[in-house]
């Protein structure tokens, strides 16, 4: 990837950052070195309900909807779950 491109990524992801403050934080505007630690990681902090669940020992929501899905369709032996969606919506 060029040096240009990776600048044009950040302005973009710190745009987005900026419009996510304006419209869910109650018209908010965040700083600069908020928007930063969003551009470089996707995260503001690396408190525990922000980090990877997987650092505590726990299953993503992906792999906790495909466990869901494996149980449900456990009884059935025949059923390929390869390419398959399962319509599990508690999670």
């Amino acid at each position: 990837m060029s040096k240009a491109q990776r600048r044009y990524d950040t302005r973009r992801i710190k745009a987005k950052y900026y419009r996510h403050c304006k419209t869910r934080l109650w018209g908010i505007v965040g700083t600069p070195r908020g928007a930063g630690m969003f551009a470089n990681h996707g995260k503001l902090c690396s408190c525990w309900m922000c980090c990877n669940p997987r650092r505590l020992g726990l299953l993503t929501l992906h792999e906790q909807r495909i466990a869901m899905c494996f149980r449900e369709h456990q009884d059935a032996p025949d059923v390929d779950l390869a390419g398959t969606q399962c319509k599990t919506s508690s999670i």
